[in-house]
């Protein structure tokens, strides 16, 4: 018996989790230099937690002081005064980047640990994969050339694959995808077999043997794993 490995790399389901928000791109120089001293605080309150900050409390103290001291300038005489403060608000900006990146880090998706750094929690967008269910609606055509014909099945969405495999005679049923995402196919079988790895939902297939019968099976693949192979569908070709 052989064990033919799937030819889509399939990873771990994806996990529903929190990141550091950064909402203080939007902020002024008087509200992100607060968030600053904010998150300061919170990391240097669990040094067991946050172990190798990306600064140091002496450094974050340094840029809230650079960009409050330079956005009150600003404030008060204007346009003048807006280069120096333009500066200290971007580099502000980047260490509260360089900092949430090393929250995240260490979070791993906790809410807590974000929260501790100072930071709002938000989802990060990833949903967890299902594994797809078994293909359905296999349609199969003959095409305008002689020895080709297409093949389709329903659409999934985003985030789908398809695979479809043509065989000469109809497969037994010691054939199969088993919970792997493997296909197995016993020694000694006769089938010629013909796999279509495009990924795609439309398959075409070309150099079949005129009037022979074919044989079509759908399988779909995400990140949560591989479908069982679908119900037969076959057709005579043109």
């Amino acid at each position: 018996m052989s064990v033919v490995n799937n030819y889509f790399l399939t990873t771990k389901s994806s996990i529903m989790s929190a990141v550091c928000g950064r909402e203080y791109h939007e902020d002024t120089g008087d509200v992100l230099g607060a968030r600053i001293e904010a998150t300061k605080t919170g990391i240097a309150a669990a040094p067991l937690m946050f172990v190798t900050p990306p600064y140091t409390t002496l450094e974050y103290a340094n840029q809230e002081e650079a960009l409050t001291s330079t956005y009150s300038a600003y404030k008060r005489g204007g346009l003048a005064q807006r280069g120096p403060y333009d500066t200290q608000w971007a580099a502000a900006i980047l260490m509260m980047d360089n900092t949430a990146d090393y929250v995240n880090g260490i979070a791993k998706g906790s809410v807590t640990v974000i929260v501790q750094a100072a930071f709002k929690p938000v989802n990060d967008g990833r949903v967890a994969a299902v594994k797809p269910t078994q293909a359905q609606k296999v349609v199969i055509t003959r095409d305008v050339a002689d020895g080709e014909m297409k093949a389709e099945c329903e659409s999934y969405g985003e985030n789908f694959k398809y695979g479809c495999i043509v065989s000469d005679m109809l497969l037994p049923s010691t054939i199969f995808i088993n919970a792997a995402g493997q296909l197995v196919v016993p020694g000694g079988t006769l089938a010629n077999l013909i796999f279509d790895f495009n990924q795609s939902r439309k398959k075409q297939f070309m150099g079949l043997t005129s009037r022979a019968i074919y044989y079509f099976y759908f399988y779909v693949v995400n990140a949560a794993g591989v479908s069982t192979l679908s119900v037969v569908k076959s057709l005579s070709c043109g």
